[in-house]
C-alpha cells in the first residue's frame, strides 16, 4: 500500500512537473510575443520620429519662404510707392511746363502783336 501511495504520489508529481513545464512554455512564448511586440512598437515609433521630423523641417521651410515672400512683398510695395511718388512729380513737372508753355506763347503773341 505504501508503494502504491509512493507511486501514485511521483505520478502526481510528475503530472504537477509535466503542468509547470508546459506553463513556463506558455509563459515564455508569451513573453517572446510581448518582446516581438514591443520590437514593433519601437519601430513604429522611430519611423514617427522621423515623419515628425521631416513635417517640421516642411514646416521651418514653409516658413522662411512666408518670411521671404513678405520680405518681397516689402520691398515691391517700396517701389510702388517710389513710382507712384516718381508719377506725381512728374505730374506737377508737367503742369508747370504746360504754364510756362502758355505764359511763353502768350508773351510771343504779345511780341508779333507789337511787331505788326
Amino acid at each position: 500500500a505504501a508503494a502504491a501511495a509512493q507511486q501514485t504520489e511521483s505520478a502526481s508529481s510528475a503530472e504537477e512537473v509535466s503542468a509547470l513545464k508546459e506553463e513556463v512554455r506558455k509563459l515564455k512564448k508569451d513573453a517572446e510575443e510581448a518582446a516581438s511586440a514591443a520590437a514593433t512598437a519601437e519601430s513604429e515609433a522611430a519611423s514617427l520620429r522621423e515623419r515628425l521630423q521631416g513635417a517640421e523641417a516642411s514646416a521651418i521651410g514653409a516658413e522662411e519662404r512666408v518670411t521671404a515672400a513678405e520680405a518681397e512683398s516689402a520691398r515691391l510695395a517700396a517701389q510702388v510707392q517710389t513710382a507712384a511718388d516718381q508719377e506725381r512729380t512728374l505730374r506737377e513737372e508737367l503742369e508747370s511746363l504746360k504754364v510756362s508753355l502758355e505764359a511763353a506763347r502768350s508773351g510771343a503773341d504779345a511780341a508779333a502783336a507789337v511787331r505788326d
